[in-house]
């Protein structure tokens, strides 16, 4: 089995294991919660000694297939999921990149607002 759980991930499962576990230990005999808490808290020191967890496996496959089907099933889905994976990769959408567009854009419009705001006439020292 591969590793599914961070190693601080692992640490803070251990911890809330034992923690479980010991609670549970102190309870009274016979109860139902004693033996919930007890089979949760040895499920956890489990997790955090191995390093799996079978929920996260489970819900990552499940995530995987989901996203899987929904590419092949529908090809409007199949290029709004490859555009959504060139916008995280920061690619340009149709071979421009937008945002330099508007930073150029935005560069020009602020030098020609610098050129109108010089004067034609400056000051000399007969000015004054």
């Amino acid at each position: 089995m591969k590793n599914n759980i961070s190693a601080p991930d692992r640490y803070l499962r251990l911890m809330a294991g034992l923690m479980a576990y010991g609670s549970a230990s102190a309870m009274r005999r016979g109860s139902v919660g004693k033996s919930i808490l007890m089979a949760f808290g040895a499920m956890k020191v489990a997790e955090g000694v191995t390093g799996w967890c079978p929920v996260t496996e489970l819900v990552g496959r499940l995530t995987r297939t989901e996203s899987r089907d929904a590419q092949y099933s529908n090809p409007a889905a199949e290029s709004s999921v490859r555009r959504q994976s060139n916008k995280e990769k920061g690619e340009p959408e149709g071979g421009r990149d937008l945002k330099a567009q508007r930073r150029s854009d935005n560069n020009r419009q602020s030098r020609s607002a610098d050129a109108d705001s010089i004067p034609e006439h400056t000051h000399t020292d007969e000015d004054v």
